[in-house]
């Protein structure tokens, strides 16, 4: 009899315990969401462009609110554009949780520029051809980071990088599409593209 009270006493208290666990972790605060920018300063000049990327944890991106002074940048669909000289700072925020990045906006002749050997080109279905990348800062050629290659669609043509500077686009069937250039030369994000369409 004595041993059935006793285990009676046991399974209450450890229901008690685990009741006041469960109560704990419902008292518990929420997860706070963390924001974090690609680049915590970016360089542009006066008429560039820049899709803004930023890492959405515990929360959902389309729920930023953006702070961002219009008398330097415009903005629309997360991509702003350089509107005059100067230093400003755009702010992304979730409830309470806010993070920022700078943005130094330069003239238009201040900042390094990177360029394609052609702005299009016709290929033959099984061809390939070479591309060549060429930065250049204050009309010098400079050595940027690495040259980042992408095809938008690598069904049609597919880029592959030889070195660098250098890349490979092979035509794989009729359409058309894009290949993106990227890199960042002294915080500079750099950009352009080849327009490309594979015939028979």
């Amino acid at each position: 009899m004595k041993k059935r009270k006793k285990l009676t006493i046991m399974m209450i208290l450890a229901f008690l315990i685990a009741l006041v666990s469960c109560l704990k972790e419902e008292k518990s605060e929420p997860v706070k969401p963390e924001i974090t920018f690609s680049h915590e300063e970016i360089n542009l000049r006066v008429g560039q462009m820049h899709l803004l990327e930023v890492e959405v944890k515990n929360g959902l991106e389309e729920n930023i609110v953006w702070e961002i002074d219009e008398s330097f940048l415009s903005f629309e669909a997360n991509e702003i554009k350089a509107l005059k000289v100067g230093k400003t700072q755009i702010t992304a925020t979730i409830d309470d949780v806010s993070s920022s990045m700078v943005v130094n906006i330069l003239a238009s002749d201040d900042v390094p520029l990177i360029a394609l050997n052609h702005e299009s080109v016709v290929l033959k279905v099984g061809s390939e051809f070479e591309l060549t990348a060429t930065s250049t800062y204050l009309f010098e050629e400079v050595v940027p980071q690495e040259i980042l290659w992408e095809s938008e669609d690598s069904n049609i043509a597919s880029v592959e990088k030889l070195d660098n500077n250098m890349a490979k686009v092979i035509a794989h069937q009729v359409g058309e599409t894009v290949i993106v250039v990227r890199a960042v030369y002294n915080g500079f994000p750099l950009l352009t593209s080849l327009s490309v369409k594979v015939i028979v």
